[in-house]
């Protein structure tokens, strides 16, 4: 029953687990050494992972058990591709696409581009890709060709939002679980190093709730992402929520969730949006490694001096934070500064301007 184990293989294949999928199409070519499919799947999994023998391998018993095609034509000129034979490729592929006009398997674009991006220009890979998507069919695209489209594309200025939106069809069009993992981080990385912090935030919240045991990191990076895009609220419900829930003992959310509410905030922090969230921060270094983390409890209180200060009109508290401080570095020159207007007296009570003397036998002017 090799065509049993051959659609074992291909249910396993949709999860890309390769520990299972790989025995079953090895067992089915056991069992009948004839059976196309099964030597077909072969030969495209050693394909995409360019093990060029093992491919040449299963392609050649493939030709020698099913009947002459186009595909076939196809995959052989897409071996060049893997052995790195890019003017053999290119020749061949606008060969055929010459030859069959509008009857040409569309691929050979594709084909055409890979092989010019490989070789760094990138203009042409352009112009073969865009062809490519222009005349493939919807349903002949595969999850790579979005990929692909979005490196490409991501070479152009002018073309970000459009590279993104080939990374979420990906995501979309990928079936396999470590498929769609593998395109959430590529597509968040594109979306960060193009300066799109909103959509990377998109790709790592997905990537978040997709994980079936997501990391601290990964809350941080999907914090960050928020953040960094001025999503401050969103960032605020992530720091202050999820990471000090889950994370008690790590300073990160409460240095996050203190600075996500201060951004909240006006540019004096008047309504002190972020005032608890410092003393919190402060109370948490303290207890977790007061002298790791003497630079964020400095940070807290540089944030609380001038509010006490200037919002609260509470001098008391003001120097509360500021001795707390210089408790913990004598030296630093913000805290003495601090200190130094807060001990400096107050200038002296303006004295009432003197009344003019005026005599008792004055008389008033007259014209």
């Amino acid at each position: 029953m090799a065509a049993a184990k051959y659609k074992i293989g291909k249910i396993y294949e949709t999860q890309g687990n390769k520990e299972f999928f790989i025995p079953a199409f090895e067992d089915a070519m056991q069992i009948d050494p004839n059976y196309g499919p099964a030597i077909y799947e072969l030969f495209f999994y050693y394909y995409y992972h360019s093990e060029v023998d093992k491919a040449a391998d299963y392609f050649n018993k493939f030709l020698a058990v099913s009947d002459p095609g186009p595909n076939n034509d196809y995959d052989r000129i897409s071996l060049l591709y893997i052995q790195k034979k890019y003017a053999d490729l290119i020749s061949q592929s606008k060969d055929k696409l010459t030859t069959l006009g509008d009857k040409a398997d569309p691929r050979y674009y594709k084909l055409i581009a890979y092989a010019y991006n490989d070789q760094g220009d990138s203009v042409n890979a352009k112009t073969y890709l865009d062809q490519y998507f222009s005349k493939q069919k919807q349903e002949g695209f595969v999850p790579m060709d979005y990929t692909f489209r979005a490196d490409v594309l991501s070479k152009f200025p002018g073309n970000e939002a459009e590279a993104i939106k080939s990374y979420n069809l990906a995501v979309a069009a990928d079936t396999t679980y470590d498929g769609k993992l593998e395109l959430l981080n590529k597509g968040a990385g594109l979306a960060r190093k193009v300066g799109n912090r909103a959509e990377e935030a998109n790709f790592l919240k997905q990537l978040y709730n997709l994980k079936k045991t997501p990391s601290n990191v990964d809350l941080y990076n999907l914090g960050q992402a928020y953040y960094q895009s001025k999503n401050y609220v969103v960032s605020d419900s992530i720091f202050c929520s999820i990471y000090e829930g889950k994370y008690p003992d790590e300073i990160v959310g409460y240095l996050w969730c203190a600075r996500s509410k201060a951004a909240q905030d006006d540019s004096v922090n008047s309504q002190g949006l972020a005032v608890e969230p410092y003393i919190t921060l402060i109370s948490k270094a303290k207890q977790i490694d007061s002298v790791k983390y003497k630079r964020q409890i400095l940070q807290s209180i540089y944030f609380l001096v001038p509010y006490y200060y200037n919002i609260k009109k509470s001098k008391d508290s003001a120097m509360y934070y500021t001795e707390m401080g210089l408790a913990i570095d004598p030296a630093d020159a913000n805290l003495l500064n601090f200190k130094e207007i807060l001990t400096k007296p107050p200038p002296p009570a303006r004295q009432p301007a003197a009344k003019p003397k005026t005599g008792g036998t004055s008389k008033p002017a007259t014209k």
